[in-house]
């Protein structure tokens, strides 16, 4: 969705909230469309607000969660994620956001099997991960060999 999308959808979310001031979706997903135009607005209030008139709504605890995320709030983060997921059991994407959080905080046994409850093989993720790594650290090595048989080609000398 591109930014005018996403102020569209505001609007609309607003107007709802405007009919219906207890309508808990409307407030998370103009929380999360808040959230998504990542101009610095705060979507804080209307996820508090969804919560607070439905306190078993696993998705507004789901979206906060992601904020605390990005906000680097770990701690908060990861409560959020865990209510989403005691409130839905099959909850792949809290799982999948829980287990990022953890694997930031190296607590990798719990996001191993985090991405597990989530359908995610965490080893084949390593394992492209590691692939890519390694292309990377191939094209500096190739890279740096070519700069310094330039460097030797025209007599200076490489630092050491």
């Amino acid at each position: 969705m591109r930014r005018r999308e996403y102020n569209e959808a505001i609007a609309q979310y607003t107007k709802a909230i405007e009919l219906r001031p207890d309508f808990a979706d409307a407030y998370n997903n103009r929380g999360y469309a808040v959230y998504s135009k990542y101009d610095g607005s705060d979507p804080l209030a209307d996820l508090n607000r969804a919560i607070e008139l439905r306190p078993n709504f696993a998705h507004a605890y789901n979206t906060r969660g992601c904020i605390y995320m990005t906000r680097g709030q770990a701690d908060l983060a990861i409560a959020d994620f865990g209510r989403a997921i005691a409130l839905q059991p099959d909850y792949p994407r809290a799982y999948r956001n829980r287990a990022n959080v953890l694997m930031k905080k190296g607590r990798v046994r719990e996001a191993f099997a985090d991405f597990e409850r989530a359908g995610i093989n965490p080893w084949r993720v390593l394992g492209i991960l590691g692939s890519i790594l390694l292309a990377f650290l191939t094209l500096g090595a190739w890279l740096l060999r070519g700069i310094l048989r330039r460097k030797r080609a025209s007599g200076a000398a490489p630092k050491e």
